[in-house]
């Protein structure tokens, strides 16, 4: 079960395991989540293009 979800999320299993990376990881994504709320849609668009890129690059 912990496989599937991690796959998922793609994320690794391990990253559930570990409970302070996960807690801090919860914790980053709600201040995601309310920078992302508090933006303009055209700021939106420019964060998730960035973010994006950084995926890219690896």
């Amino acid at each position: 079960m912990l496989r599937q979800i991690a796959h998922a999320l793609g994320t690794p299993e391990d990253a559930f395991l570990d409970e302070s990376e996960a807690f801090a990881t919860v914790e980053m994504t709600g201040d995601l989540l309310r920078v992302w709320s508090a933006l303009t849609l055209s700021d939106r668009r420019l964060l998730l293009e960035m973010a994006r890129g950084m995926i890219s690059r690896g």
